[in-house]
């Protein structure tokens, strides 16, 4: 996927700010996790995310926030939408000092704890406008880097933040957050698709190159992302290629073999099924 990109480092070196922004038409993202918390601002029409076991339907303007190592991705099928992503990490505040000097208790805050976070409009009526400026404000201060844009964009984070602190929202409890084992698994799995989906690979190689046995590693594979292993992979392979068809990289005879189908017809049977049109529609829709 191409997307614009820029990172701010506050507060330590482990501590960043990233904003990314997606094209329209490029269709979706994989299953993929953040040691950070993410949130998603979208623009134009509908797009599904699903975090851990939650899949929500979101509208235009709709903002989530998704927290740290739950297994997530979005998907926009025939929708010109363009979504922009903002990474962060918040440790959680602990403020003392009260008025009161014999008051001993430390407050502790934390806004991102394991909940799925979804505000919109209808069901948030009075914090919806008041997140989507400090969002807008956010995305414009990045975009831009006008002097002084760093002190700007970290404190319409805390902003929002406090936003949340202030009012209820729609809550989704996740308890898919990844374990240190699953983590490791899913991290290596990941890194040996990256570099070798365009090749012929199987469950086998995959649980070999994590260091498992294929039934184990199916297993934990399975849990991990409620998907076996070569529907997950075919579902990498298919948004790999939408990337270059929306950037017209190429026949799409060519795209299909680089990334890793060896029969044209599986290739337009999967990306029918995943987009709900031809590779040569999709191109016509999402030119990039």
């Amino acid at each position: 996927m191409n997307y614009f990109h820029q990172k701010i480092d506050y507060m330590s070196t482990e501590c960043s700010l990233k904003m990314g922004r997606s094209n329209p038409g490029t269709g979706g993202y994989a299953q993929h996790w953040h040691n950070s918390v993410e949130m998603i601002y979208g623009y134009g029409n509908e797009y599904t995310v699903t975090a851990g076991r939650q899949t929500l339907r979101l509208s235009d303007n709709d903002i989530i926030f998704i927290p740290p190592r739950i297994l997530h991705s979005f998907e926009m099928k025939d929708q010109p939408s363009r979504l922009y992503f903002l990474q962060f990490k918040v440790s959680p505040m602990r403020i003392g000092g009260d008025i009161d000097r014999n008051k001993k208790d430390i407050d502790t805050y934390d806004p991102m704890t394991d909940r799925i976070i979804l505000i919109n409009r209808s069901k948030d009526p009075k914090l919806h406008p008041l997140m989507v400026k400090n969002v807008e404000d956010l995305i414009d201060i990045m975009i831009n880097c006008r002097t002084g844009y760093r002190y700007l964009a970290v404190s319409k984070l805390y902003c929002m933040l406090s936003l949340l602190a202030e009012f209820p929202t729609a809550a989704f409890n996740s308890e898919e957050k990844l374990s240190d084992d699953e983590v490791e698994i899913f991290t290596k799995t990941l890194n040996f698709i990256e570099k070798n989906y365009s090749y012929h690979i199987t469950v086998d190689d995959a649980a070999k190159y994590c260091g498992f046995n294929k039934k184990y590693f199916g297993r934990i594979f399975n849990k991990i992302t409620d998907s076996y292993f070569n529907d997950f992979l075919n579902d990498y392979r298919i948004k790999k290629a939408a990337e270059l068809l929306g950037n017209k990289r190429g026949p799409i005879s060519d795209i299909a073999y680089s990334c890793g189908f060896t029969s044209i017809p599986t290739f337009y049977r999967c990306f029918s099924k995943t987009y709900g049109c031809s590779p040569k529609q999709f191109i016509s829709k999402y030119k990039v």
